[in-house]
């Protein structure tokens, strides 16, 4: 009995194996990820990122990213104005707020949070705040805080603010006089009267008015009267401040009701709603 051997290029599989081999083509290397030497590579670990280099595209994209922040660029340029800016609002702006008690912030808030508790054990300190603190704010937080506290204990310190050389602080402090009611601050405030500053004068005169002065109150009235003056606003709603209550300042802001001005006209018709007056 004779063996029958088929050729294995031929035989009844033969078109069924050509199927399966062109429908399963081998697979091609991609030979551009491959090393040149592979003997080299294999002996030296330190190659091995030659195995699979980056492709073109990702090689210009890496290239392109180091390129933006080189400073020969415009962008690295720009990339290092930015950061100069940043250390400065981070580290230079936090230092000079730094005065000799610590933040000028905090400084200011302080003061601020000892007039809302009107506590009087705090006067020797707001005081020395207003008399020797670098910052205008803090001294001006101080004045308004001695005035919510009112003890007249701070008159004399209130007296010498007003020699102060930032108007905020000769404003709260002449604020503060008025609210404290010491009639010793009556002759410093009179010739402040004079004042070429429109806005203290008109604080000078409410303050004299809270304190019982009729000279301050005149002075009101004059500012109210004076179609030129620019704090006629402020000085119509001092009048509810000074809470003089007369038929002469009735028919005054009466009159006011039909000002040019409709600032005035609001401010009239506020004090005299006020006042209860129609």
């Amino acid at each position: 009995m004779s063996i029958r051997r088929t050729d294995p290029k031929s035989g009844p599989y033969t078109k069924e194996r050509n199927i399966l081999k062109e429908g399963c083509p081998k697979p091609q290397l991609n030979r551009r990820y491959l090393p040149q030497d592979l003997e080299h590579c294999y002996s030296d670990p330190l190659t091995d990122r030659h195995i699979f280099p980056p492709s073109n595209r990702t090689r210009k994209r890496l290239e392109g990213s180091i390129q933006t922040i080189h400073l020969g660029t415009t962008a690295g340029i720009i990339f290092l104005l930015l950061f100069l800016i940043f250390c400065y609002l981070v580290i230079v702006c936090p230092a000079w707020a730094q005065g000799p008690e610590g933040n000028k912030w905090q400084r200011r808030e302080a003061v601020r949070n000892l007039g809302l508790r009107r506590d009087r054990e705090a006067i020797p300190e707001l005081i020395h705040s207003l008399k020797n603190d670098e910052d205008d704010n803090v001294r001006a937080f101080a004045a308004l805080s001695l005035g919510r506290i009112k003890d007249k204990s701070s008159t004399e310190a209130l007296i010498e603010a007003l020699n102060d050389e930032q108007l905020v602080v000769k404003i709260e402090a002449i604020k503060a006089l008025g609210k404290i009611g010491d009639l010793k601050a009556v002759p410093i405030l009179l010739p402040l009267l004079g004042n070429s500053n429109p806005r203290l004068r008109c604080e000078v005169a409410s303050s004299l008015g809270k304190l019982g002065n009729k000279e301050g109150l005149n002075a009101v009235l004059e500012e109210i009267e004076n179609e030129k003056s620019p704090v006629r606003v402020k000085a119509i709603l001092a009048l509810k401040d000074i809470g003089e209550e007369s038929q002469e300042i009735f028919d005054i802001l009466r009159n006011l009701v039909n000002d040019e001005d409709e600032r005035v006209v609001a401010a009239a018709g506020l004090v005299l709603e006020y006042f209860g007056e129609e």
